[in-house]
């Protein structure tokens, strides 16, 4: 199995980065974290005007702006389905470094609807390309 870690996010297409999503979900666990209100109509790297109170937003580093993502709790009891348009989540600003292929950042609302906010973040998420 080839993990989304091994896969030159340089120089490749749209149409054969849709085909590695499908093996990117293979390789989970996923962790999830969510930003809101202090980025609040910020524009997202897809052009989109942010809003936390949408199901809308989800940041990743290398996953193509556009591509519909059906995010899961671990135990698939409750599922939304949000929108790549956005690049992060970061975890380190100088330099600038996405935190790993397997991280995906919700809004607020979106993550809310899955995890009570006070977790922040969850390890155990499932992500599937909602084609």
């Amino acid at each position: 199995m080839v993990c989304w870690t091994q896969c030159p996010l340089c120089n490749v297409g749209r149409a054969l980065m849709r085909s590695l999503l499908a093996l990117l979900i293979l390789c989970g666990p996923w962790v999830i974290s969510y930003y809101g209100e202090s980025f609040r109509g910020q524009t997202t790297a897809m052009g989109a005007i942010f809003n936390p109170d949408a199901y809308t937003a989800a940041a990743h580093p290398g996953i193509p702006f556009g591509t519909m993502l059906r995010v899961c709790d671990a135990e698939q009891e409750k599922c939304i389905t949000v929108e790549v348009n956005d690049r992060g989540p970061f975890c380190s600003l100088e330099p600038l470094e996405p935190c790993g292929p397997h991280w995906l950042d919700l809004s607020e609302a979106a993550f809310a609807a899955l995890w009570p906010i006070s977790r922040g973040r969850v390890f155990d998420a499932i992500v599937e390309d909602e084609k």
